[in-house]
């Protein structure tokens, strides 16, 4: 018995539900399918981190060749749902348009929103240099087009998870 459990493994590692460390792990350790397919699973689910995790797996070809489509899809379901660090990515898929159509409005209220969800410092500055680059090639009417764009979205996921009151205040002064 203790032979063929040495030989199986745990038989109720099968049955442990999958975790977002499980994908981290089995990403670092290079077993790129596994962490693909943990990732995909939980994804699925709806784990964000997953979603943006899997998104990058996509767009890096880890397991196939590079698919930028795929990999935006996975990060506006994360972005959507309030992930700065998937919004800053799906700024940056819209300026340069790999996977999704070149579109600097959208680019600017991804970059904008995710300079506002998030609370890490580092996040915030890249984002507000791509704001600052980005706008000084648009008119104020795409610039003022992106800022509605963001509004709207925080107006529409406002109650889903929490938006930061500096959202609020620039939106309500509209």
């Amino acid at each position: 018995m203790i032979l063929v459990i040495c030989i199986l493994g745990d038989p109720t590692a099968a049955q442990k539900p999958l975790s977002y460390k499980d994908g981290v792990f089995e990403l670092d350790r290079g077993n790129f399918h596994v962490a693909f397919v943990t990732f995909k699973r939980l994804a699925e689910q709806g784990d964000v981190r997953s979603q943006h995790d899997l998104a990058f797996m996509y767009m890096i070809g880890y397991v196939g060749k590079q698919d930028f489509e795929m990999g935006a899809k996975w990060l506006k379901k994360a972005a959507n749902s309030g992930l700065a660090k998937a919004q800053y990515s799906l700024g940056e898929l819209y300026e340069t348009g790999r996977g999704v159509a070149h579109d600097k409005i959208k680019a600017l209220q991804w970059y904008w929103t995710s300079s506002h969800m998030t609370h890490r410092a580092q996040r915030q500055i890249l984002s507000r240099s791509k704001i600052e680059d980005l706008e000084h090639r648009m008119s104020a009417k795409e610039i003022s087009r992106a800022r509605v764009l963001a509004c709207n979205w925080a107006k529409d996921v406002k109650g889903k998870f929490e938006i930061p009151k500096a959202i609020h205040s620039v939106c309500s002064s509209d």
